[in-house]
């Protein structure tokens, strides 16, 4: 009861004081979990109350700023009637025709390319030979993009926005089916996530490195953004645990504008969890992520829980 109750907390903006005070600032979840437990307790109305057995743990803080800091039944009530993790191991394909949640106000898209990576037989690609995954080619990218639309109205509200990576190539035939779906282009220009490295050369006597990947901005109605930032970000991604991860100041730095403490999140093919991860740090109080690869929806879950759940969220948005 300790441990979700932690995470219900911390999700919200709630910093579980009690125990930094007596563990330091950097202290574990297993840590807060194992100094919580029995030192805490719902009283009848349904609030924490310090049960007041070992004082000296709390170091300065009075037995009457706990009850300041009580977490109220509703947050564990919350938790405990939907106590699963926020990371799906499925297809999106198979998940969304099934799902009958709760809407989204942002999707945020990562469809594999169509740019046949899984073809590759170089060390950061060949995994794709050997785990279950979707193929890196223009036919399943349409196929999820058909699925995402097929199914948009249970998915996202009539005023969501969404950002969806895609490779250049495909920009006119993405925004006419968008288009064609309901979606807009809030401008007509991409967001531009620029990598400051030597960039990959498909043919080096013919074609320029490429050095930077390219997102849409759509929205279905006129929601508002929800802070205003530059369309561009130039910066490397030096921790990689899946694949095609995308560093979490460069995702943070796009999502600010989408996401505030009042919005959810659904990212389809989540990989590694790192937009969900940056949507939390922003605020969010709901997100949902679904992976195919069982291996990646686990590390995905191991990156929510540290990034988003178990840490203090910066508002990034003041």
């Amino acid at each position: 009861r300790a441990e979700r109750a932690t995470a219900a907390a911390a999700a919200r903006g709630i910093e579980v004081a009690v125990a930094h005070v007596a563990l330091g600032r950097n202290a574990s979840p297993a840590a807060l979990t194992e100094h919580l437990s029995g030192m805490l307790t719902l009283d009848a109305s349904g609030s924490f109350a310090n049960v007041g057995a070992d004082d000296s743990l709390f170091g300065a803080i009075e037995a009457g700023k706990v009850a300041e800091l009580s977490l109220q039944a509703n947050l564990i009530r919350e938790l405990e009637a939907d106590p699963a993790s926020p990371i799906i191991t499925d297809s999106f394909l198979t998940w969304a025709e099934a799902y009958e949640g709760p809407k989204f106000d942002v999707l945020h898209v990562d469809f594999p390319y169509g740019m046949d990576y899984a073809g590759s037989n170089t060390r950061a690609t060949g995994r794709a030979h050997i785990v279950p995954t979707y193929a890196d080619s223009p036919d399943i990218m349409w196929e999820l993009v058909e699925a995402l639309l097929t199914w948009q109205d249970k998915l996202a509200y009539e005023t969501a926005h969404m950002m969806f990576w895609f490779d250049m190539r495909f920009y006119q035939p993405l925004v006419d089916s968008f288009a064609n779906s309901g979606w807009k282009l809030v401008q007509p220009h991409p967001l531009i996530w620029h990598k400051p490295y030597q960039g990959v050369a498909s043919d080096t006597k013919r074609r320029p490195r490429h050095t930077y990947e390219t997102a849409l901005l759509l929205s279905r109605g006129d929601r508002k953004l929800c802070k205003l930032d530059q369309d561009v970000f130039v910066g490397r991604n030096d921790e990689k645990l899946h694949m095609n991860q995308k560093p979490q100041d460069m995702l943070r730095h796009f999502l600010r504008m989408l996401v505030d403490r009042n919005t959810t999140v659904l990212d389809p093919t989540c990989g590694s969890g790192s937009a969900l991860a940056a949507a939390l740090q922003l605020g969010a109080p709901r997100v949902l992520g679904v992976e195919l690869d069982a291996e990646n929806a686990d590390v995905a879950r191991h990156v929510v829980s540290r990034d988003g759940h178990y840490l203090e969220i910066e508002n990034v948005n003041e």
